[in-house]
């Protein structure tokens, strides 16, 4: 009776593990299936919205869709990200050319407020997707400018080696000790000492530590209120 019991024990875990295996293949499927459809709606729109024109309509328009822009960059990299670390071989790429990707991308945010860039050094660092190493850096620059106070400055340093490394670093309001460990938990958004007007959904530096860990990295936050924010990438170098 005993050994009955335990194979219908386990031939019911067999199934639960099938059935959740059937669940993520269909959130997959989901969110690959909108997030194509969606961003194929955006590249129509952008195509016709005036190049120059302004006014509080346009405006308005052109800041929502770069905010669906950014939402379905996430979901494209939540529908490629499998369990497990990349199998890929590594690719060299200039420090400067990366921070020049995510610069390219957040300039219009780092204008509005005024915020300078600071990089050092150019070195030559190695990733087995650099687009995707690219991707967080750009998620990271993104909330440093958030963070930062107008005409404030945000540094960006790189190491490299057996552990490679890359620094944001803000001089904003900082986040409050207690709050710091919840800082990677989905949906979650600090409140830093001055009041954080940052639109998103909470889910960027989740989605950025997902990221890491699948090309074999980690990321971790360093902060103090009123002093700002250092975030830290360290992933397999040369």
């Amino acid at each position: 009776r005993g050994r009955a019991l335990r194979r219908v024990a386990k031939d019911d875990f067999a199934k639960l593990i099938q059935h959740q295996a059937a669940v993520d293949r269909t959130r997959s499927d989901f969110i690959r299936s909108y997030a194509t459809a969606l961003t194929s709606d955006l590249t129509r729109l952008k195509d016709v919205l005036p190049g120059r024109e302004t006014g509080s309509i346009l405006d308005l328009v052109r800041n929502a869709s770069g905010r669906y822009d950014r939402i379905m960059a996430a979901f494209t990299v939540v529908s490629r990200l499998q369990s497990g670390h990349a199998q890929l071989e590594s690719k060299a790429i200039q420090f400067s050319a990366l921070v020049g990707q995510a610069k390219a991308r957040t300039g219009s945010s780092a204008a509005a407020k005024n915020v300078t860039l600071k990089v050092s050094p150019d070195i030559t660092l190695t990733s087995p997707e650099p687009n995707w190493l690219s991707y967080v850096l750009t998620s990271l620059l993104d909330n440093a400018i958030a963070y930062s106070r107008p005409g404030g400055a945000v540094e960006v340093s790189a190491t490299s080696g057996p552990t490679a490394s890359v620094t944001v670093t803000d001089h904003g309001a900082g986040i409050p000790p207690d709050k710091l460990s919840q800082l990677f938990q989905p949906f979650y958004k600090a409140e830093g000492a001055l009041t954080f007007t940052h639109e998103g959904m909470g889910f960027s530096l989740f989605l950025d530590r997902l990221v890491m860990h699948y090309l074999g990295g980690e990321i971790r936050a360093e902060s103090k209120p009123e002093q700002g924010t250092a975030i830290t990438l360290s992933f397999p170098g040369v």
